[in-house]
């Protein structure tokens, strides 16, 4: 009887999963920092380095003022939760090619 190879224990995550856990990440961080950062100045200090996605909305910044709080704070959310996903999504490729 020939023996069989063993099946592959390695499980590798798709790109797509690894966007989306990294968006939904991205926009669950954005609001708890921003309320923290309301509140102290710690917060103040670590809400650039929470929320990545800002930065690109430094443009819209003089627009951005006339607008309600709230939507600044859900498009900072999307922005963070861009960058995040993509972050995840290079993290999960650096990760599959060293498997290699």
């Amino acid at each position: 009887m020939p023996e069989t190879e063993e099946p592959r224990l390695r499980r590798t995550v798709s790109r797509t999963r690894a966007f989306g856990l990294g968006f939904v990440l991205g926009l669950l961080v954005t609001v708890p920092a921003v309320f923290f950062a309301l509140l102290s100045p710690v917060g103040e200090a670590v809400l650039g380095i929470l929320t990545p996605g800002s930065l690109l909305l430094k443009p819209l910044t003089d627009v951005m003022a006339s607008w309600p709080g709230l939507l600044n704070i859900a498009l900072v959310a999307v922005a963070n939760g861009l960058v995040y996903g993509l972050a995840a999504t290079a993290l999960v490729r650096v990760v599959s090619a060293i498997r290699r």
